[in-house]
């Protein structure tokens, strides 16, 4: 939490795979009440990014996600909405 303070940007101190605690999940998510919220993911409600959806073709919003796996929660970067895996890494459709 000290680390989020003091920074502007919340992927300034937290990377895709890094395990954050309860509470920066819940507090991180207040201010954007979630558009997934599954036992085991949460999402933004607001887009934070577009990205091309390679499965489509389309350009779709992806939204800061985090998902719990044994009991911690993770976050996992700007992913589709319903996904935990970084719309940049999704496979798909060749364009």
């Amino acid at each position: 939490m000290e680390d989020l303070a003091g920074s502007h940007d919340f992927e300034d101190v937290v990377s895709p795979g890094d395990a954050v605690s309860e509470e920066i999940v819940y507090d991180f998510l207040c201010d954007l009440p979630p558009t997934t919220n599954r036992a085991n993911l949460m999402q933004s409600g607001e887009p934070s990014d577009y990205s091309l959806d390679r499965r489509t073709g389309q350009m779709r919003p992806t939204y800061i996600t985090f998902q719990r796996r044994e009991g911690r929660w993770y976050f996992c970067g700007r992913c589709f909405e319903g996904d935990a895996v970084r719309a940049d890494q999704m496979a798909g459709a060749t364009a």
